[in-house]
């Protein structure tokens, strides 16, 4: 091997390239793709195994002795080589020191370097399950805010014998608002199954993280739905429940119309960089209000699969829930797909917003393929 050369990996195999410095060896974990489905143990091991390569018989020790091909730093015999593509010839690549990459020997001292492995992983495992349970607190805090809030000024209002579309739309549209600009910036204030799912669709929020979110929505709007029923006591108790206006198919189709609204609108704040993201609140808030002005003469103006599931599991009355959870699901998929039509180039650069290692597999390796590691050699002429 010649003096300025890179050893990488590309697909698992060791190679070389050329670099100019005295810096070789380093191998970027990102290329590791097909270590993907490999072990933890598989993944330190190959760590291990470059820090332990021989360049050339590298002096070691005051005495200035070299070991021999085939070993280690301190002199023990290596397993089997992992050839580069240009080291095919078993004879060639163990007369070569220069791709002396192998799977060395453990000693005693391994132990403690597992147990540390351990206590970081402990570490590691802790703070995500910190962060998983921040992120999910405030869905759930969040969506018990709105679903309270509209629940008694509905409850209110009506026994007054005042309720108007008015201002049920303008009081939907500002507490959507002051949720997300209270706790937006830990979750997101998703507040809405509907928008889960429909991020999800478009890549702007992580599978494994949907149902936490969802089952969060689920639970604040029982929760909200419950305890309004309490503190405000309605002589009516179903007055909770959305139910339609309209026929069931107008009522559908209103549903399945806000939602696409919603959703074009929520699109464009939250996944374009070009969108004036401080606004975000107040945009989504205002298009709530919007909303409910325009559908919620005929369907009643949910929006949301959680207002309907959470009232009817208060009250065990599941009469058209389907409407209000098909048709802003249905209707938000089409809004944030027909954003992504309007500006692909835009949202696909952007990519997709990473999963919390502890949902991901071998969330180790993943954790490894951020690092680089270097190994310094000296300079040695090629055979």
């Amino acid at each position: 091997m010649e003096e300025g050369k890179e050893i990488e990996v590309e697909g698992g195999v060791f190679g070389m390239n050329d670099r100019s410095g005295d810096v070789v060896g380093s191998v970027e974990f990102p290329a590791l793709e097909s270590m993907a489905t490999r072990s933890e143990e598989d993944v330190l091991m190959y760590m291990k195994s470059l820090l332990t390569m021989n360049a050339d018989n590298q002096s070691r020790g005051s005495g200035g002795e070299r070991t021999p091909p085939g070993t280690d730093f301190e002199g023990s015999q290596l397993e089997e080589p992992l050839l580069s593509p240009s080291h095919r010839d078993l004879e060639k690549a163990a007369s070569d020191p220069g791709v002396g990459f192998h799977e060395p020997n453990l000693d005693s001292s391994s132990g403690s370097d597992s147990d540390s492995d351990d206590e970081a992983e402990k570490s590691n495992r802790r703070e995500e399950m910190i962060l998983l349970s921040r992120k999910v607190s405030g869905e759930l805090i969040a969506s018990f805010l709105v679903i309270f809030t509209l629940l008694s000024v509905k409850i209110n209002t009506y026994g007054n014998g005042v309720i108007t579309t008015l201002s049920t739309s303008l009081i939907g549209g500002l507490v959507v608002m002051v949720a997300i600009f209270a706790l937006g910036h830990v979750s997101g204030s998703h507040i809405n199954p509907a928008v889960t799912i429909a991020y999800t669709a478009i890549r702007h929020f992580p599978l494994q993280l949907a149902p936490c979110y969802i089952i969060a929505h689920l639970v604040g709007a029982t929760m909200a739905s419950g305890l309004a029923e309490i503190l405000h006591k309605p002589t009516d108790k179903d007055i909770i429940l959305v139910t339609p206006i309209g026929n069931v198919l107008h009522s559908l189709m209103a549903e399945t119309l806000g939602g696409f609204l919603l959703l074009l609108v929520a699109s464009s704040v939250s996944t374009d960089t070009r969108a004036i993201g401080q606004f975000a609140g107040l945009a989504v808030g205002a298009i709530i209000a919007i909303d409910i002005i325009i559908v919620g003469p005929v369907s009643g103006g949910a929006l949301n699969p959680a207002r309907a599931l959470g009232p009817a599991i208060v009250r065990m009355n599941f009469d058209y829930v389907w409407i209000y959870v098909v048709g802003p699901i249905v209707g938000g998929l089409l809004g944030a797909l027909a954003y992504r039509l309007l500006r692909p180039e835009e949202v696909r650069k952007q990519g997709v917003h990473k999963p919390l290692q502890l949902l991901s597999f071998h969330r180790s390796f993943r954790t490894l393929s951020r690092r680089t590691i270097s190994v310094r050699l000296p300079p040695h002429t090629s055979r």
